[in-house]
């Protein structure tokens, strides 16, 4: 029986089974890139100029300087025939899942404005992450305004030219809420996934 090759088959769309590395994206090119991706948003508040760093806008702007990081070199796997990058961008901080109390949950929320999320999809964007998994379900005091900021931020990230995948966590109540509905038809996500109690009503 002769022995795998080890010839890296981790083309651009990524390797041919998802649980292949090659030698140049292995563990820790995966780990460094994380690393210097949170380093690079963490930067963000600190290098940039006026009041607390922040933008006219409201935002705080996203340093666009390093180039340490080829996007390229991001390990890949795939759902179905999608490629997807093995570090995906999460949601929490977005919706106010903080898990350190309702006080800190509010604070991020005022902090991440959609076009607060869409700076930062489009940093990671460059960093070579490429899925954005989104939740419609948040600590918002109104659960439909919360809708309409998770659609506006993503309808501004395509506007922005993106091409990030958008993964959508769905509960419980929102699979019987006409207009979480609507904007999911719309924005045409690449997979939705139930979240909540296995035993809730779907």
């Amino acid at each position: 029986m002769s022995k795998p090759s080890k010839e890296s088959n981790n083309g651009p769309e990524g390797p041919e089974h998802p649980h292949e590395n090659s030698n140049r994206s292995g563990r820790r090119t995966f780990l460094k890139m994380g690393t210097l991706a949170g380093a690079g948003l963490a930067a963000g508040s600190s290098e940039t100029k006026g009041a607390g760093g922040m933008q006219p806008d409201g935002t705080t702007p996203i340093p666009q300087d390093e180039g340490t990081v080829d996007p390229a070199e991001m390990p890949m796997t795939r759902i179905g025939d999608m490629p997807v990058s093995r570090l995906v961008v999460g949601a929490n901080p977005m919706t106010g899942y903080s898990h350190r109390g309702e006080l800190l949950g509010r604070l991020m929320m005022e902090y991440y404005t959609p076009q607060q999320v869409v700076n930062v999809l489009r940093y990671c964007e460059t960093r070579g992450i490429n899925t954005w998994q989104t939740s419609f379900s948040s600590r918002h005091p109104n659960l439909e305004n919360h809708y309409d900021r998770v659609f506006q931020s993503w309808e501004m990230l395509q506007e922005s030219g993106s091409k990030m995948n958008v993964i959508v966590l769905v509960t419980p109540r929102d699979w019987e809420n006409a207009k979480a509905w609507d904007l999911l038809l719309k924005m045409k996500p690449k997979a939705l996934i139930h979240h909540g109690h296995p035993n809730a009503p779907r």
